[in-house]
């Protein structure tokens, strides 16, 4: 008998969880491979897009109305737009380091592989504390047929580095870590003589 009502009780509950939920939790996203960039490889034009709180799991690719849908069924970005998935390809991108971490974000187009390659580039600032964010970046519209491949590189910074002084080209995207370095709060102390 009690084990009748646990049975129900375990089916009461898992009806509860609604269907979106149950979608989530087998949905980790895309992974990073080892493939490097080839030879042949053209620099992407590459910007980056706000989408709230649209925080998931994993690396992501948004180039059709269907994972536009996928992405919905998270409740953090439901009400993110993302504008004509067939004009633009946004790619998503989990950034994870330590609290003085700065990120590089380089894209490239390769004919011969036929794909789009992202790079995250994470500079760790010696910090033990962990944390991270998501970024969204929009890149040219994906041809069809090809694919979006994804790379990570953790580099170890020298800590008495500001991010100022990280040697970027321009056309590179750089992100500071909300608390973190970059608005030159080192290199002012430095200069003023009260740094470390």
């Amino acid at each position: 008998m009690r084990s009748v009502r646990w049975a129900a009780a375990a089916v009461a509950v898992v009806a509860a969880v609604p269907a979106a939920a149950r979608a989530q939790q087998t949905d980790r996203g895309l992974r990073p491979d080892s493939a490097g960039i080839p030879a042949d490889t053209v620099r992407l034009p590459s910007r980056r897009v706000d989408l709230g709180r649209c925080d998931v799991l994993g690396y992501r690719v948004v180039d059709d109305s269907a994972a536009v849908r996928r992405l919905r069924r998270w409740p953090q970005c439901q009400g993110a737009d993302f504008g004509d998935p067939g004009a633009r390809t946004l790619v998503g991108l989990p950034l994870s380091g330590d609290c003085h971490a700065r990120f590089r974000i380089d894209a490239w187009r390769s004919e011969r592989r036929r794909e789009y390659r992202v790079l995250v580039t994470t500079y760790g600032g010696g910090c033990r504390a962990w944390g991270g964010g998501y970024q969204w970046l929009a890149l040219p519209k994906l041809p069809a047929g090809w694919r979006v491949g994804f790379g990570e590189r953790r580099v170890r910074d020298d800590y008495t580095r500001g991010a100022e002084e990280l040697p970027l080209a321009p056309d590179r995207i750089y992100i500071p870590q909300p608390g973190g370095p970059g608005a030159g709060s080192r290199k002012a102390a430095r200069e003023s003589g009260s740094g470390s």
